[in-house]
C-alpha cells in the first residue's frame, strides 16, 4: 500500500490500525508488513502516532476534542474544561480534561498544540455526544461536569471556595439531576452539590 492510497482512503485524519486493516482488506500475512510501513511513515513525519495503534495525518486539521476521546477509550470531556465550554465558569481552560473508566489513573498528554489530562472517575456516565465542527464529541452534562470537578479536587467545598469559582449560567444546571449524580459519590461531593444549589437560590 502506498502513502497516497492511505491518504485517499481515509475519511478522517485520525485513524487506528484496526480501521486501516479493515478499510484496505489487509490479509493476515500482510499485517506485519503494514505495521512496518506505518513505522517508516511515522519516522519520515508522514503520519503522527498519537498512541499505540492510533495515528493522525499531520497536514490535515483534526478536531482536538474528538482526538481527546480517542487517545484514551472510553473517555469523555469533563471537569473544568467542560464547565468553561458550557459557560458555567468564567475562566478559560486550555487543557482538555477527560474522565476515563480504566487506566491511566491520571495522565497528561501533549499532541501538537493540544494538552490533554485523563483521570479516572468514580462513576463513569452522565455524558452524551455533541457535534462540534462536524465531529461527534463525548461531553459530560453540565451536572456531571460539576460533580466530576468536585470529586477530583481534594478538600472540602466550602461556600467561600464555591464563590471563588464564579459560577455562571446556573440555568443550565438541573438541581435534581445534579443531586442524583452527587449521591453516587462520597459525602463531600454531595455536600458540595447542596451548597452549590443553596448559593444559587441566594442569587
Amino acid at each position: 500500500m502506498t502513502y497516497e492510497k492511505l491518504v485517499e482512503g481515509l475519511p478522517e485524519p485520525v485513524f487506528d490500525l484496526a480501521f486501516v486493516r479493515q478499510r484496505f482488506a489487509v490479509s493476515e500475512a500482510e499485517k506485519a508488513s503494514l505495521a512496518v510501513q506505518l513505522s517508516r511513515w511515522e519516522a519520515k513525519g508522514k503520519i503522527i502516532r498519537l498512541r499505540r495503534g492510533l495515528y493522525a495525518l499531520p497536514k490535515q486539521r483534526s478536531n482536538a476534542l474528538e482526538t481527546a476521546n480517542r487517545l484514551v477509550e472510553p473517555s469523555y470531556i469533563s471537569g473544568e474544561y467542560a464547565l468553561s465550554y458550557f459557560g458555567l465558569i468564567q475562566d478559560a481552560t486550555f487543557e482538555v480534561t477527560c474522565a476515563c473508566m480504566n487506566t491511566p489513573r491520571r495522565a497528561r498528554l501533549q499532541q501538537g498544540n493540544s494538552r490533554y489530562s485523563y483521570r479516572q472517575v468514580k462513576v463513569f456516565g452522565g455524558f452524551s455526544s455533541i457535534e462540534i465542527d462536524g465531529k461527534n464529541v463525548l461531553f459530560a452534562s453540565p451536572e456531571k461536569a460539576l460533580v466530576d470537578t468536585w470529586h477530583w479536587s481534594p478538600g472540602e467545598w466550602t461556600r467561600e471556595r464555591h464563590r471563588e469559582m464564579r459560577y455562571e449560567s446556573r440555568e443550565l444546571v438541573n438541581g435534581e439531576r445534579l443531586m442524583s449524580w452527587a449521591e453516587k459519590f462520597p459525602r463531600r461531593v454531595c455536600e458540595a452539590a447542596r451548597i452549590y444549589l443553596e448559593l444559587g437560590h441566594e442569587g
